[in-house]
């Protein structure tokens, strides 16, 4: 056999609202080359950001092009995952598969006409009931419907031969050379459209934002052969791609996360998502439910978004680098009990957006940089306690240990503290690929490339137990609610 022709890798690529990632992992799962290219908005108005589609897919080429740099044969990949975390989204048409709009993502809801519908509390309810998901101006559906109404060529986006799509979609259609027009369903039920129950779109819901089913790509679980490259440059043809999932739920499965209550925390978009296995759990609150299901059998999970003090952290990332690349987590465990401060996060009104506005209490001219970390931290931890503790009293559904990634997991402080408060064990890795591994153990798990699945090295693993007994940390804990539910934010 040619030995160019032994297949040898798993391509990943990685969708953002800022950037294409590319990663190639080999039969043992580990990652042996990477690339990444930003992209840039076209325009930048009060209501949305408005990107070229073309610069989109130019993005992904380069970075595919660096990912197969020190001679890597591109002839020796199995085959392509996919995993977004974007919420652009574009329509073309289906013949030329030239664009019928810019790519547009960051629709402002509050300048938008679409935010009128908050005001339908009936309509809330459908969606909520239907998709999993809270009414906001994230998703296509209302991006799609804004554009019609913004638009004097509206008729565009509702011609037969017009094909709607978020960027994963967007990709897939280029990939295949125009072939294939599909998504998955982790990446539909981000529409609003995608009815959680039936795993299909609903029609009433098409109809209440004026999209026809037509214009919507066909749904497939995760892990399917969704096409073979055709004409994309740099790749060879006829290399399947055999998984699309939306990053959260290929973050869970990157850490192994298949069973009930299995969790991961995503620090730095303050997402946690936990595996609720074939049982559909629905709340009133702000928890979202979600789909898991990457095959035939209905799996499902929920995601708490949890409000944390970005803006605060922001500030240290650029005015006191040496308090974040220096790691001084021992100086802020000695800092004395009066010298703390309180810090609290909450989501702004009526904002689908994950900003915070937040609240700092104890500030005094001697406060010393140092304690508004320890206090930015500590309320990490605060919130997601409450978080879990909303979700147990909703719900019943208990964790019993967290994993965690992102960059804050640099912060020995912030894991063992959010262990104390918790009580449970932290597992947690600095490294943000969980996703890029959870697609690449999807895509080879089709083919038998990859028959078990991939788990992160030991020795990358950082481990944490509650140092703090159970009477103190529910101390702690009652005296930062306290001092919460007293103040108006």
């Amino acid at each position: 056999m040619n030995a160019q022709r032994i297949k040898k890798y798993i391509l990943v690529i990685e969708l953002s609202d800022t950037e294409s990632k590319s990663s190639l992992f080999n039969k043992k799962g580990t990652l042996v080359s990477e690339g990444q290219q930003k992209f840039t908005p076209q325009k930048k108005t009060i209501n949305y950001y408005e990107y070229d589609p073309l610069e989109v897919l130019y993005s992904i080429r380069s970075s595919i092009i660096k990912t197969l740099k020190h001679n890597i044969n591109a002839n020796q990949i199995e085959s392509i995952g996919i995993t977004n975390q974007s919420y652009i989204c574009l329509a073309w048409e289906k013949e030329s598969g030239l664009p019928l709009s810019p790519a547009i993502s960051s629709l402002n809801a509050k300048s938008s006409n679409q935010w009128k519908l908050n005001a339908n509390r009936e309509l809330q309810k459908i969606i909520k009931q239907k998709t999993g998901l809270n009414f906001n101006s994230k998703p296509l559906a209302t991006k799609i419907k804004w554009l019609n109404e913004k638009s004097l060529e509206n008729s565009l986006y509702k011609k037969k031969n017009t094909q709607i799509g978020t960027c994963e979609t967007w990709l897939l259609y280029n990939l295949t050379g125009k072939k294939t027009f599909a998504t998955d369903y982790t990446n539909a039920i981000k529409t609003m459209l995608f009815n959680i129950s039936t795993l299909n779109w609903d029609n009433e819901l098409l109809k209440e934002f004026s999209i026809t089913a037509d214009s919507l790509p066909k749904l497939l679980p995760a892990t399917s052969t969704f096409g073979h490259t055709s004409g994309f440059v740099p790749l060879p043809d006829n290399i399947p791609i055999t998984c699309i999932i939306s990053k959260n739920q290929a973050c869970l499965y990157g850490s192994n996360g298949h069973n009930f209550s299995d969790n991961h925390l995503i620090f730095h978009e303050s997402c946690t998502i936990i595996n609720t296995g074939t049982k559909l759990i629905q709340t009133e609150d702000d928890t979202i439910s979600t789909t898991l299901t990457i095959n035939e059998d209905k799996r499902f999970a929920i995601e708490i978004h949890t409000p944390m003090p970005t803006p605060i952290l922001n500030l240290f990332s650029e005015a006191h680098k040496e308090l974040l690349s220096a790691e001084k987590n021992k100086e802020l465990t000695d800092l004395k009990e009066d010298e703390d401060l309180t810090i609290f996060s909450v989501f702004k009104k009526n904002s689908p957006s994950i900003c915070a506005q937040n609240s700092i209490i104890g500030i005094t001219n001697n406060t010393k940089p140092t304690q508004i970390l320890k206090g930015a931290l500590e309320s990490i931890a605060f919130q997601i306690k409450e978080s879990f503790e909303k979700l147990s009293h909703n719900t019943g559904l208990n964790t019993k240990e967290v994993h965690a990634s992102g960059k804050l997991c640099k912060f020995s402080f912030l894991l063992q503290f959010l262990s104390d408060i918790l009580q449970t064990p932290v597992t947690s890795i600095e490294q943000d690929n969980y996703s890029a591994i959870g697609t690449a153990y999807l895509a080879g798990s089709c083919n038998n490339f990859y028959p078990k699945p991939l788990t992160q090295s030991k020795k990358d693993l950082k481990y944490y137990l509650p140092s703090l007994d159970p009477i103190s940390s529910f101390a702690l804990y009652n005296q930062w609610k306290e001092i919460k539910d007293n103040l108006t934010l």
